[in-house]
């Protein structure tokens, strides 16, 4: 008697602490809950027209069942917004929402479209640009109806008084008077893949069986050295500071010791001082100089990049060239092809093939105005080479 007494107190007690236990989390949770459902609400329901007040209620959703609600939710939101840029031809802007889609069937029907879109482009540019972002994206593991994506390597160079290209064989040509035992180094990097010079310096990408090493040749040792620990490299970037090395994983190895870590970039390009990379989503990266990099952060849709001296020029896949801290008067230039800059200088390629100057003199310019059916402009600190689409190239020099 006195035993099963005890079993009901102790059962007593229990039922009890277990109310009180009850009450306690139930006290607990209920803000939590409340809190949570009335912050998912409110971002529920501006999401669409006022997103940036929507998100700031983000962090006050902390209920689970909110949580995934809110996951679900903002996957859906992201992918509109990804939908309509596209639509809209602002593909960085879709890139970068679609970039943050969780959700992999939302996911593999943007890329859809993508490809239809990349399809029917007739232009070069943009459809470079689309494609990669296709292969950024990792989409061509699982589809390969479209064409392999070619990134960009710089097969022309221009140093002081001379110039060289990248034959299609590997090997180089030169123009002008190369720097003494320039030739004779070239012959023994085997096959080169892209080529970078300032005054009398030069920096190639080379190709080998399993690695894709940079060499150097000038006379600064240091040079030489630093380019030599990149086993990687796509397509080099030669400034009077430095160089800057695009690498076949997208990263940056820039010599100044720059920091370019977590960059994940398709070309990048050496200044005084600074290094720019331009993503996957055509936005700009600089290290070196934030002051630059505040100048450059509403350039979107870039294909392409060229650093002269302290300035930077970027064109985007629609051909509108951009410029920071140029000493000519060409932002928002449109019907470019291709650009390339020296301290001082620049070079412009417009898209019916013929090119203009700016810094250098007479000569060179009357020079670059006589030729047609360009494909390519490189240009150095006195002159400047072009490259036909028939593949020839001509040297002028000051």
């Amino acid at each position: 008697m006195y035993l099963g007494f005890q079993k009901k107190t102790i059962a007593i007690i229990s039922a009890v602490l277990l109310l009180f236990f009850a009450a306690g989390t139930l006290a607990v949770l209920y803000p939590i809950y409340n809190g949570s459902k009335a912050a998912f609400e409110n971002l529920d329901a501006l999401l669409e027209s006022d997103p940036e007040t929507a998100l700031s209620y983000y962090n006050d959703v902390k209920f689970i069942t909110f949580r995934k609600k809110l996951s679900k939710r903002l996957h859906k939101y992201r992918y509109d917004v990804a939908k309509e840029c596209l639509a809209e031809g602002k593909l960085t802007e879709a890139f970068e929402s679609a970039s943050l889609i969780g959700t992999v069937e939302l996911l593999r029907d943007f890329q859809n479209d993508v490809v239809k879109m990349y399809l029917a482009e007739e232009d070069g540019m943009t459809k470079t640009f689309l494609r990669r972002y296709l292969v950024q994206s990792e989409y061509h593991k699982n589809n390969n109806e479209t064409d392999p994506y070619i990134p960009y390597r710089s097969l022309g160079a221009v140093g002081r008084g001379f110039a060289l290209s990248v034959n299609p064989d590997g090997t180089l040509a030169f123009y002008g008077n190369p720097p003494e035992g320039l030739t004779e180094a070239a012959a023994r990097w085997g096959t080169v893949a892209a080529v970078a010079a300032y005054d009398n310096s030069v920096v190639a990408a080379t190709l080998r069986e399993k690695s894709a090493p940079a060499v150097g040749f000038g006379d600064n040792k240091g040079l030489r050295i630093s380019v030599g620990a990149v086993s990687t490299a796509l397509s080099p970037s030669v400034s009077e500071t430095h160089t800057a090395v695009t690498l076949t994983g997208g990263g940056c190895y820039a010599t100044n010791m720059q920091s370019t870590s977590g960059w994940s970039v398709v070309l990048s390009a050496a200044g005084n001082n600074f290094t720019a990379g331009v993503n996957w989503y055509g936005r700009i990266r600089i290290t070196g100089d934030d002051t630059l990099a505040e100048e450059v952060a509403d350039w979107s849709e870039i294909v392409h990049l060229a650093a002269g001296g302290d300035a930077l020029y970027g064109l985007t896949h629609k051909g509108v060239l951009r410029a920071a801290r140029s000493p000519f008067d060409v932002d928002g230039t449109e019907g470019v092809a291709d650009v390339a800059a020296a301290p001082g200088k620049l070079i412009v390629l417009r898209k019916d093939g013929t090119a203009v100057t700016f810094g250098y003199n007479a000569a060179v310019s009357e020079a670059v105005g006589k030729v047609s059916n360009l494909a390519a402009v490189y240009a150095g600190v006195d002159g400047v080479l072009v490259r036909e689409a028939t593949g020839q190239y001509h040297y002028f020099h000051e």
